[in-house]
């Protein structure tokens, strides 16, 4: 195969690449696979490419296969709407400069995990508890590659999901006033500001800080032997403050599995760039508060491992959720995670 034909089949790749990263960002509950199916067709002729499915030989009633939930792979696209939580699977061929390319992706729509917010919501709501009061501060967001913060539209987005699934549903008469909900945005990127900006409101740090550890140890975004957060020693590590990170293959990974993003492993529908706290943020709270609870569909966790590294290992660097045991604060651990290691199940 010559050089030429190379060329053409990786031109269409990168094609089929852009479309389906404009379509997972598209998909939204309530459309249907009509709607979706037209906006394929008029994104690949768009593109410059043919729409292979609508080939004699094919004569497939739609320019792309749309499969909901337990339905078999190549569906056609339908005239009912998408919900929240449901599984869809694409699959889609492109005809580009007399070549095919085929691929495929299945993205869970929305959060599928929204009860990570709501019961708290309801409980507000349920016990009249005056959250009018309450300043509440964003630990991290996504960014592109040129480091611009998500805007909250964002449908994959952290303050997106902290929104839509928790603070809109709280009752008007006990939630914070909108001003007081702070997140990472494009005015407060700079290195340390959205960390002076909390110290600011609060008089030093925060109350409390609600946090998890992720795959490779981390906090927030506050990744291992990243180059933001770099340190000579941890006393150095602990005054950092916020900032535009890199984060590191471990996480991109870990959050390809979420809900957000389309919970279907691909790591390149998830971004590597994110805004976050610093370890400063952190040590500077008044009370910490973790909780070890991840626990797979089969009763196994990668969190098994983390929480012991960060529980009883080194405090360092090389895990920077440790840093947590510097302070006063309480960490939960479910008994699934604390299950010796002779049983998986």
């Amino acid at each position: 195969m010559n050089q030429q034909k190379i060329e053409a089949m990786r031109a269409g790749g990168k094609i089929m690449a852009q479309i389906f990263k404009e379509l997972r960002d598209y998909t939204q509950p309530g459309m249907t696979g009509k709607e979706v199916d037209k906006w394929v067709e008029k994104k690949i002729l768009s593109y410059g490419a043919g729409i292979a499915y609508y080939e004699p030989e094919v004569n497939f009633p739609g320019s792309i296969c749309i499969s909901v939930n337990d339905e078999l792979i190549h569906g056609t696209p339908k005239d009912i709407p998408f919900e929240e939580g449901d599984k869809i699977s694409y699959d889609l061929v492109i005809k580009y400069q007399g070549y095919y390319v085929d691929s495929a992706f299945t993205m869970i729509l929305g959060n599928p995990e929204p009860d990570t917010y709501i019961p708290l919501a309801q409980l507000i709501n349920y016990f009249n508890v005056d959250c009018s009061k309450v300043h509440i501060f964003a630990m991290d967001e996504w960014a592109d590659e040129d480091g611009n913060v998500a805007p909250l539209t964002y449908g994959a987005g952290l303050g997106y999901s902290f929104m839509t699934h928790f603070y809109y549903r709280i009752r008007e008469d006990l939630r914070p006033p909108v001003d007081h909900w702070h997140t990472h945005n494009n005015d407060n990127t700079g290195t340390d500001v959205y960390s002076k900006m909390i110290e600011d409101i609060t008089g030093g740090g925060v109350d409390m800080v609600y946090t998890a550890t992720g795959w490779p140890g981390h906090t927030a975004f506050i990744d291992p032997r990243t180059e933001e957060f770099a340190a000579d020693t941890l006393e150095e590590f602990c005054e950092l403050g916020s900032r535009i990170v890199t984060t590191t293959p471990l996480t991109i990974c870990e959050n390809a599995q979420f809900g957000p993003m389309g919970a279907s492993g691909d790591v390149w529908a998830t971004p590597y760039k994110a805004a976050t706290i610093g370890p400063r943020d952190i040590m500077h709270a008044k009370e910490r508060f973790e909780l070890h609870s991840i626990v797979n569909v089969d009763g196994s966790s990668w969190q098994r491992m983390v929480s012991r590294l960060e529980l009883y290992g080194p405090i360092s660097m090389e895990c920077p959720a440790s840093i947590m045991r510097l302070g006063k604060g309480v960490c939960y651990v479910s008994e699934a995670i604390a299950r010796p290691f002779g049983s998986w199940t």
